[in-house]
């Protein structure tokens, strides 16, 4: 009776063990969001975007740029940056407008909204359609900008 009653312990433990994991969520397929809590600002990214990009965060602001599996010869790929208005040697014009939103402010600083002016990222490239893609979802990505320096 006691080895019946051991294993049928064993057999709900081991299905409550299996439920359990099968009820995890997966955290690859969560957004990632950048946080910076020295400008005051965070953005979201899909996670279709996942692996795909880099963030360069310096004391102007912020630029996200396309991360191709392969090297891209001549090109940046550059997708959109927030750079502080007030910033030396920042010019607004080299800043192309891409959402609704051309401004915010965070921290007493105001930032600009833009991306390049150019495509900056070689047509010829194998993941040329994914840049364009990723380019094309930028306004939806934009409206994730929230303002967190209080």
């Amino acid at each position: 009776m006691k080895k019946i009653l051991l294993y049928c312990l064993t057999i709900l433990s081991l299905l409550v063990l299996l439920v359990g994991c099968s009820k995890k969520v997966n955290d690859s397929n969560k957004p990632e969001m950048f946080k910076s809590d020295k400008l005051g600002f965070s953005i979201v990214f899909p996670k279709t975007w996942k692996d795909k990009y880099r963030v360069e965060e310096n004391d102007m602001g912020i630029t996200v740029y396309f991360k191709p599996k392969e090297k891209a010869e001549g090109g940046y790929g550059k997708l959109f940056a927030f750079i502080n208005k007030n910033s030396a040697n920042f010019y607004e014009d080299s800043l192309d407008t891409i959402c609704d939103q051309r401004y915010f402010e965070a921290k007493g600083a105001t930032y600009v909204i833009g991306g390049p002016t150019d495509l900056n990222f070689p047509e010829e490239h194998p993941e040329f359609n994914t840049f364009l893609k990723m380019k094309g979802e930028l306004k939806e990505v934009l409206k994730t900008l929230k303002i967190i320096d209080k």
